[in-house]
This record gives structure tokens, C-alpha cells and sequence, in this order.
């Protein structure tokens, strides 16, 4: 922090997070669950960031100008900070650029889902049903203040008595007092919708097997800060989706024992394979399995 200057641009950032997961069981059939997730962040600092403020200190001449100078006899009066640098005024100098102003920003982005979970075995066995929905909320604003810092090189010295004349480099475009920058400002205002709902069957019949799933889904996303027109309309999104699984054991392979001697000496265990080498270049299935899938989108 410069003491000419009325404001702090040092870094100072603050976060909050707040996180809440709770689970209730309505019935002995139905289950619900919340969760809920908040942050928050506050910024205060240089305009351009920590990054990039180093980035510019690593590209900076250290040897041209020193980051400011003590006002000599023709600027004694001078209430800023006498910035150095070169020629024309157009090296960059770091210092400068941190102390010249800063920038304020705050985000905050809150997530609530909530989970309905119900047992239908009641119906049938092995059938299921759940639906989800989920909020979104974003939003976040930056606001930059700045001045134009006066620029310094030094003129003459005098090894005598250890002085120096300085020379000012932009006495017209310089300024002491800060001002809304308006190329440095933004803002973000976001909002979206997530709704799923899901019906799965889940079965087994002896060691045959059974296996549904049926998903609908529905997306909305919405900007409060938009740049164009199509950036206006609110983004949506349908989708159907469906997916079966059917494993068929025939009866007469159902009997077999767990472990088959092959005409080779080699023994192979048939639970869970779906094919049994008899012979040679020979396989015989074990199992039949049959799968159907299928999804449907729209906007």
C-alpha cells in the first residue's frame, strides 16, 4: 500500500462456503434427500490480479528508472507518488500499475438438489421410481477504479551533493484522482433447472435375469446479463431414454455343475461364462442375452 494513496490495493479475499446434506426416510418405502451447497467470495486487490501482476514484474526493465522517486525542489508540492520512467513514459512499470487503483468483485453460486427415492416392490417386485430436481443460481459483478499515474525521469545529476532534477513525462494526461473504469467492469447473472425422473426394474428369476430402465430428464439455462438477443432466450432441453437387459438360461443347462471337465483335461467353471468349449474351433452358448436401448432429445 502507497501512503499517497487514499485506498488499499493490496490483496484481501475472503471465502465462505456453507454445505448442508440431510437424508429422511418418509416411509418405509419412500426416501428424500436434500442437499444444499452455497459459496460466496469477496475480492479486493490490484486491477489486473496476482497473476498478471507478476507477470508484468517479470517483464519489466529493472535497471532503466527506479519504481518512483522522492520529489525533488521542482515537485516538492506534489501529493501523488512521483512514478518512475523512461523516454516517453511508455515502459511499463509494475509498481505503477498495482498502485495506480483497484478492483472489487463478489460471487456467490447456491446449489439445492432434492432426491424422492420410492420402493415400489408393493406393485412389483424389483420396480423402482425416483425424480431429482436441482437449482442453480450464479451471479457476480466486477468493478474496477483507477487513476493515470504521473510518470518521472530523472534530468540531471549531481554527484557533488547527491540530488537530481526530475522531469515529468505526461503532465496532460496524468491524473490524481480515481475514476470508474468501465472497460474493467462485468457482470454475471445465471440461473438453471434440472429435473430427472426414473423408473427401474431390477429382477431375477431363478438365474435368469430381468433388467429396465426408463430416465426422462429436463434442462433450462438462463442468462440475467445478456450481451445479444439470442443470448436472451432461455436455453431448454427435453430427452427419453430407455434401456433392457434380458439374460435367458435354458433349463436343461440349468443343472450344470459348477466345474466341466474338458476333453483336454482342462477344467472351466460355467457360472457367469456365457460359452463352454466342448472341442476344438467348438462353443456352445450358455446363455442368451438380449439388449434394447433407445434415446430420444429434443429442444
Amino acid at each position: 500500500m502507497d501512503n499517497k494513496n487514499d485506498f488499499n490495493s493490496n490483496i484481501d479475499l475472503y471465502k465462505y462456503s456453507i454445505r448442508s446434506n440431510v437424508n429422511i426416510n418418509l416411509t418405509k418405502t419412500t426416501e428424500m434427500s436434500t442437499r444444499f451447497v452455497a459459496n460466496f467470495d469477496d475480492y479486493t486487490g490490484p486491477i489486473d490480479g496476482g497473476s498478471a501482476m507478476y507477470r508484468k514484474v517479470m517483464q519489466a526493465n529493472p535497471v532503466r528508472f527506479k519504481p518512483f522517486y522522492e520529489p525533488d525542489s521542482n515537485f516538492s508540492y506534489a501529493k501523488h507518488t512521483l512514478f518512475g520512467n523512461f523516454e516517453t513514459g511508455n515502459y511499463l512499470n509494475p509498481y505503477a500499475e498495482a498502485m495506480r487503483g483497484y478492483r472489487d468483485y463478489s460471487r456467490s453460486n447456491m446449489l439445492t438438489t432434492v432426491e424422492v427415492k420410492q420402493n415400489l416392490d408393493a406393485i412389483a417386485k424389483g420396480l423402482m421410481a425416483r425424480a431429482l430436481v436441482n437449482f442453480d443460481r450464479r451471479s457476480e459483478y466486477s468493478i474496477s477504479r483507477a487513476y493515470v499515474p504521473f510518470y518521472y525521469r530523472i534530468s540531471s545529476f549531481d554527484l557533488t551533493n547527491d540530488s537530481y532534477r526530475l522531469v515529468r513525462l505526461n503532465p496532460t494526461t496524468g491524473r490524481e484522482t480515481l475514476d470508474y473504469d468501465a472497460n474493467n467492469t462485468s457482470r454475471t447473472v445465471a440461473n438453471s433447472f434440472y429435473f430427472e425422473g426414473a423408473t427401474q426394474y431390477n429382477n431375477n428369476f431363478g438365474k435368469n435375469s430381468i433388467n429396465g430402465l426408463l430416465v426422462f430428464t429436463a434442462r433450462q439455462f438462463k442468462q440475467g446479463a445478456p450481451s445479444t438477443i439470442q443470448l436472451s432466450l432461455p436455453t431448454r432441453n427435453l430427452s427419453f431414454s430407455g434401456d433392457s437387459h434380458t439374460i435367458l438360461i435354458p433349463a436343461i443347462w440349468q443343472n450344470l455343475p459348477t466345474v466341466i471337465t474338458l476333453p483336454n483335461g482342462l477344467h472351466k467353471i460355467t457360472d457367469g461364462v456365457s460359452f463352454l468349449r466342448s472341442a476344438p474351433g467348438g462353443l456352445f452358448p450358455m446363455s442368451l442375452s438380449l439388449n434394447r436401448s433407445a434415446t430420444f432429445s429434443g429442444c
